[in-house]
C-alpha cells in the first residue's frame, strides 16, 4: 500500500494527454498565471522566453514540446522540460547554429 508522502510527487496534468497547440501567452496564463504562489513558475517561463527570442533571433523555426511538471498542477516545478522539434536542415546547414540548438545558448565565436 503507498503511503500519503508517495502520493505527494504525483500533481494532475493542466491539460488531458496528447498534443495542444498554444502560444506562449496561453502557456503563461495555464502554466503561471493560475498559480500566484508559485516561486519557480514565473523565473522558469521567462527563461523559456528567453530561449524562444534567442532561437528567433538566429532563424530557427520549429515547435517547442512542452512537457514534466510545469505542466501539471505542481505548485513550484523545478524546471521546464521541452524538446524544440526542427527541420533537420537548419541544424546540418548551419554549422554556426549547432551551438546554439545543441545547447541552447549563444553559438560560440570561431
Amino acid at each position: 500500500m503507498a503511503s500519503a508522502a508517495d502520493d505527494s510527487d504525483i500533481h494532475l496534468p493542466i491539460w488531458p494527454p496528447g498534443f495542444v497547440t498554444l502560444t506562449l501567452e496561453e502557456v503563461k496564463a495555464k502554466c503561471v498565471s493560475a498559480f500566484p504562489e508559485s516561486r519557480t513558475r514565473r523565473k522558469l517561463l521567462a527563461d523559456l522566453e528567453l530561449v524562444v527570442q534567442r532561437l528567433k533571433a538566429f532563424g530557427v523555426s520549429g515547435e517547442l514540446w512542452i512537457d514534466g511538471s510545469f505542466v501539471t498542477a505542481k505548485l513550484d516545478p523545478a524546471d521546464l522540460d521541452f524538446i524544440l522539434v526542427a527541420e533537420a536542415d537548419q541544424y546540418d546547414s548551419s554549422p554556426e547554429l549547432r551551438p546554439l540548438i545543441d545547447g541552447l545558448t549563444e553559438p560560440t565565436e570561431s
